[in-house]
C-alpha cells in the first residue's frame, strides 16, 4: 500500500484503491495502516504529498500552485493550508527559508 501511494501519490487514491491493490478490505487497510503508520491513508498520504511538495519547492522554481497540482492537492489554498499547519509557516516561507 505504501508503494501504491508512493508511486500515485499525485492521482486521487481512494480507500478501496489502497483494498484492492492489497487485497484486504477497507476496514483491514485502516487497521494495517495505522498499526503501522500511526496514521489513517489519508492523513499519511497527505504527509506524503506535502513532504513531495516541500522536495519542489526546494529544488525547482515552480510556483506553488504547480507545485500544489504536482503533489496531488486540489488547490494551491490547501496545499498553503496543509503546509503551514505540518511546518509552521507557508510554503514561500519555508522556499526563503530553507535556501537561506
Amino acid at each position: 500500500m505504501l508503494d501504491y501511494i508512493s508511486v500515485h501519490f499525485s492521482e486521487k487514491i481512494r480507500l478501496e484503491d489502497l483494498a484492492n491493490v492489497a487485497g484486504v478490505s477497507k476496514n483491514t487497510v485502516m487497521t494495517v495502516f495505522k498499526h503501522f503508520t500511526r496514521e489513517t491513508p489519508f492523513e499519511y498520504l497527505i504527509h506524503y504529498r506535502l513532504e513531495r511538495g516541500a522536495e519542489l519547492l526546494l529544488n525547482t522554481d515552480k510556483t506553488v500552485t504547480e507545485i500544489s497540482y504536482a503533489v496531488g492537492f486540489s488547490s494551491a489554498s490547501y496545499f498553503t493550508k496543509a503546509f503551514r499547519e505540518r511546518t509552521g509557516m507557508t510554503p514561500l516561507q519555508y522556499r526563503k527559508e530553507m535556501q537561506e
